[in-house]
């Protein structure tokens, strides 16, 4: 059953691009407060049988929740999108990308760059928002000798 494998990675690839075109042309950001068809047919500059079919598309991976009167993103992705979010959108895009820009370069005995560690670094780092602060204070109750050391200047 390799070809519904293939047809899987291939619907994932697909999401995967989707998501980052529709992030790209800031229909994410758009989207955090709900809009009517309209109001996102003059956003979004596509005609509206285009604009239902890519909405389809994004209700069906979970990025939009469709209403009567228009769309919003679903409270999973408007979160990524929150300035208080450990992890951005942004930075989890550019993980997948750089990803799968690696997988092609190691085929190709290509190395990676500076600019490949900091998108790393990007993706996995949280970002300094108070969610983060909780979290790690959190952390470092449990682990005192941790947070003693950090104190110290002791951990490196």
């Amino acid at each position: 059953m390799q070809l519904n494998q293939v047809k899987t990675w291939s619907a994932g690839a697909q999401a995967l691009a989707l998501l980052t075109a529709v992030h790209e042309r800031k229909w994410t950001t758009y989207l955090t407060e709900p809009r009517d068809l309209d109001d996102l047919a003059k956003f979004t500059l596509l005609p509206t049988d285009r604009l239902r079919d890519v909405l389809a598309a994004l209700e069906s991976i979970g990025v939009v929740q469709l209403t009567d009167r228009g769309a919003t993103l679903t409270p999973e992705y408007a979160a990524l999108l929150s300035d208080d979010a450990p992890f951005s959108l942004d930075n989890l895009l550019d993980e997948a990308q750089m990803m799968s820009r690696l997988v092609v370069d190691a085929v190709h005995g290509v190395s990676s760059g500076p600019d490949d560690a900091l998108t790393v670094a990007n993706a996995y780092g949280l970002r300094p928002s108070a969610t983060a602060q909780a979290m790690f204070g959190q952390l470092l109750d449990a682990l005192p000798d941790f947070r003693d050391a950090l104190a110290d200047g002791r951990y490196l």
